[in-house]
């Protein structure tokens, strides 16, 4: 008699565990498509990116100020269809290297700046031209905004051979969701 008590407590506690599973995981998709529903829509945003060539062209700076390079006035010469007004900058990629080792380069968006960061190299590898032997640095923006100048700053002799930008179309944003380009 126990034994068939047993039996049936357990088959009830099975079908109890299999129920919470189902009811888990309807919970767990119904959550799913909650939080996909309630996504802002700049989170789907297209991220786009721009390649600024520089032809491993050589930057000194001067008297410990640093050289600038005015990233919306080169994307502007290089890619003259883009409108620099709705993109924001999410982040750089610096693809160069420093002469001894010691560059820093820093990221300034409008008025706010990063930090500086390393940037490598060593005196032996800044004739060579092999893409090993320059470094890739991301530089974040510093700015919640992407109003005012994009600019890098150097300190050190460097030679750049390229800059990616990252940006994000904001234009895609103001309710003009139906425009056809």
């Amino acid at each position: 008699m126990r034994r068939i008590q047993k039996t049936d407590d357990s088959k009830s506690i099975m079908k109890t565990a299999h129920k919470n599973q189902k009811i888990g995981r309807v919970l767990s998709v119904l959550i799913f498509i909650s939080v996909l529903l309630t996504l802002p829509l700049s989170a789907f945003a297209e991220m786009e990116k721009y390649v600024l060539d520089f032809d491993d062209h050589y930057f000194n700076s001067q008297k410990g100020e640093p050289t600038t390079l005015m990233l919306k006035r080169m994307l502007k010469q290089q890619h003259p269809w883009v409108n620099t007004r709705d993109l924001k900058l999410n982040n750089v990629i610096l693809v160069a290297k420093s002469k001894i080792g010691r560059g820093q380069a820093r990221l300034r968006v409008g008025r706010q700046a990063s930090r500086f960061f390393r940037v490598a190299g060593h005196p032996k590898s800044f004739k060579r031209d092999h893409r090993k032997s320059f470094d890739r640095v991301r530089l974040y923006n510093p700015s919640r905004t992407s109003r005012g100048p994009w600019q890098i700053n150097l300190r050190g002799s460097f030679k750049v051979r390229k800059i990616v930008l990252i940006t994000e179309d904001t234009h895609l944003h103001r309710g003009d969701y139906y425009s056809w380009y």
